[in-house]
């Protein structure tokens, strides 16, 4: 059995053209993802990671509960009808 060569590809070739294609493709995504993460971490404070309001919430029907005058919502013994 003689040696099997893969074909070789000459210069007008679809193989060519396409790695060509995908060689210049690989820089725009390089620029296009580092402009993302600048853009994310630029942007990153803008929205709080947690919601501050989160813990009032149960905290004051906790003591409205306690005090037994669930009509009367307070937080820290303070009205809190807003």
């Amino acid at each position: 059995m003689g040696s099997h060569d893969p074909p070789v590809a000459d210069a007008g070739s679809p193989i060519r053209q396409a790695t060509k294609r995908n060689a210049r493709a690989v820089p725009l995504l390089a620029i296009a993802a580092v402009g993302l993460v600048c853009v994310a971490l630029l942007t990153s404070t803008l929205v709080p990671l947690f919601d501050p309001d989160e813990g009032y919430y149960p905290a004051t029907a906790a003591e409205s509960l306690d005090a037994g005058a669930w009509w009367d919502l307070r937080f820290n013994a303070a009205p809190r009808w807003d």
